[in-house]
């Protein structure tokens, strides 16, 4: 759309047009408004008879008329176009403004949602920095409460046990239980060697103190079976009972013939072994294996 330079009217394709008097090119006002494109003094008020800028007024139409319909057509059409096009405009303009203030409830939504995510957020900073403040005490009550995971934590690695003692070592009591336990390691080194060569040493006292062994082994009933049991497993044990078991075989054996003879001999004073078919009664003792004392 134009504007005339002089008055600041809109006009659109021709919408201006200048009377001129018949019989001639027109007055020289004329002449100077064709040459500027302003309207003359004579032609002003037909100018300013209308207002609505893109419309062609009626005195223009009549003389647009006379001269070439084709043309009031096309000014028609073009008139028609440019409503379509400002109402399209307006439209525009309203479908705009719409999304303007949708736009603007969104953004204040927005930051309203903004606010309230950056004031959660401070609050979250705000806990975990307690909770950091905190944790050292928290993390020592559960030492304090479980103690055997922080043991197994402590000594996960070889190298993580060497610090781990490292620092107990500084502490008083711990240095103490170290302590401690290095004297009793060293004592129980000692004891394990005592121990390794204890069976050596008490065969030793055994073979040294064969009286008080005996005495052991035959405290009670039971141990004296079970130190006879033992005895016999070895050869010159099996010997020894063997022949202990000879030896009261035949000392009860002298025992039974005499006691025998002795119950024929008051029923027969003629009694012999050799007429009755009896073995004799041996003259000589049995020999102990060992002395009996």
């Amino acid at each position: 759309m134009r504007r005339d330079p002089f008055t600041g009217r809109v006009f659109h394709y021709g919408s201006w047009v200048w009377r001129v008097e018949s019989g001639g090119e027109g007055t020289s006002q004329a002449h100077e408004a064709a040459g500027r494109g302003v309207p003359s003094p004579g032609n002003t008020a037909e100018a300013e008879g209308w207002n609505h800028p893109g419309e062609i007024g009626p005195y223009a139409v009549e003389q647009l008329g006379m001269g070439s319909p084709s043309e009031v057509a096309r000014l028609k059409k073009e008139n028609e176009e440019m409503g379509f096009i400002l109402k399209s405009q307006a439209n525009e303009l309203t479908r705009l403004s719409g999304m303007a203030g949708a736009l603007k409830a969104e953004v204040s939504q927005l930051k309203e949602e903004n606010g309230r995510l950056m004031d959660e957020v401070s609050e979250a900073k705000r806990e975990m920095a307690e909770k950091e403040e905190t944790f050292p005490g928290r993390a020592a009550a559960w030492v304090e409460e479980n103690k055997a995971d922080a043991a197994r934590v402590m000594t996960a690695t070889p190298e993580a046990t060497m610090e781990s003692f490292r620092f107990l070592y500084r502490e008083p009591e711990g240095r103490k239980m170290i302590t401690a336990i290095g004297s009793f390691g060293s004592r129980a080194r000692e004891m394990a060697e005592k121990e390794e060569t204890f069976p050596g040493r008490a065969a030793a006292w055994v073979e040294e103190n064969k009286a008080d062994a005996a005495r052991v082994m035959t405290a009670t009933p039971e141990a004296t079976m079970e130190s006879f049991r033992f005895l016999y497993r070895e050869p010159e044990g099996r010997k020894m009972i063997t022949a202990i078991g000879s030896f009261g075989f035949k000392s009860g054996q002298k025992k039974d013939r005499i006691a025998s003879h002795r119950v024929l001999l008051r029923r027969d004073p003629e009694f012999s072994a050799a007429s009755y078919g009896l073995a004799p009664i041996p003259k000589e003792e049995p020999t102990p294996p060992f002395p009996l004392e």
